[in-house]
């Protein structure tokens, strides 16, 4: 059930539950949210080969980030070789903006542990860490689609997209394309990391402040 590499859950186990959840929230129409997660590899160290080096040591130090980041009943996957995907129930577009965001921010500024060999000195680059950069795609339950595989394919459109904006971004899936998701903040504004109890709280709290 387990993904033994980063303790997240395998992909089929993750398609059985998001099936159960979509089906729950259209019974009670509730909203749900899809995020779709990869990591950009030279985005802090062009010069580098942090994926041909590091590429699996760096799927085993992310899983505890995105478990710790997101909440108890949102559930996440390694899907798809490179890409991740969450589901996280009772989550609208703003709360999910916000979950998508603190997952990239707390990616941002975490140094990966481990050794690229002929790595070259740069400014920035410590000799056995390193960082990357992660790209998040949104969709919504059921603006973006009414069963699991659109959902998915939603998300990860998204996802896409913001690869090809220059990454490093959050973005959500729209009827009428991908809307950017919310401003970039500076490390003291962004939201603590702790997972909070509801995501579309926060985004009320953040949306008050």
């Amino acid at each position: 059930m387990l993904d033994k590499l980063t303790g997240l859950y395998q992909k089929k186990y993750f398609l059985e539950q998001l099936d159960l959840e979509v089906k729950r929230c259209a019974r009670y129409r509730r909203p749900l949210s899809v995020l779709a997660l990869e990591l950009d590899y030279a985005y802090f160290h062009p010069d580098v080969d942090v994926r041909w080096s590091m590429g699996y040591t760096l799927f085993k130090q992310l899983g505890p980030i995105v478990i710790s980041t997101l909440r108890n009943v949102d559930l996440a996957s390694r899907f798809d070789g490179e890409v991740f995907l969450a589901f996280l129930p009772e989550t609208g577009r703003e709360g999910a903006l916000i979950a998508g965001e603190r997952l990239r921010s707390r990616v941002e500024r975490h140094w990966f542990l481990g050794q690229v060999p002929g790595a070259p000195a740069a400014e920035g680059l410590k000799s056995d860490r390193f960082r990357v950069a992660l790209n998040v795609g949104v969709a919504i339950f059921p603006e973006n689609g009414l069963e699991p595989p659109t959902l998915v394919e939603a998300a990860r459109g998204a996802l896409l997209w913001a690869k090809s904006e220059g990454s490093n971004r959050v973005k959500i899936a729209s009827s009428g394309g991908v809307e950017t998701s919310l401003p970039e903040t500076s490390a003291s504004e962004r939201p603590r990391t702790d997972a909070p109890t509801s995501w579309d709280a926060l985004a009320t709290d953040h949306n008050e402040e």
